[in-house]
């Protein structure tokens, strides 16, 4: 499953993956220091973005945990999960 778009913040240090699931939307946040800790605090954002395409089966299970109330294990229990309209 791909994102519809990943959008960088805070000057590529920080991660945003807006996907599609079941008609559902949802913004998925790569948080900085999640990053940080994966890629190494000097990592540009070719670097932190190729460590989430290369993670994005975890990193989707994120949603799976919010709708079922499941857990995650580190690091992808650090992915913010929104769904938005």
């Amino acid at each position: 499953m791909e994102p519809n778009q990943i959008e960088s913040r805070n000057s590529g240090k920080e991660l945003v993956l807006m996907m599609q699931v079941d008609g559902r939307q949802y913004r998925l946040t790569a948080p900085e220091d999640m990053l940080n800790d994966e890629c190494g605090i000097d990592a540009d954002e070719a670097t932190r973005t190729a460590w989430v395409r290369e993670h994005l089966p975890g990193i989707v299970s994120a949603i799976g945990a919010r709708e079922d109330g499941g857990w995650l294990k580190a690091p992808y229990n650090r992915i913010m999960v929104e769904e938005i309209d």
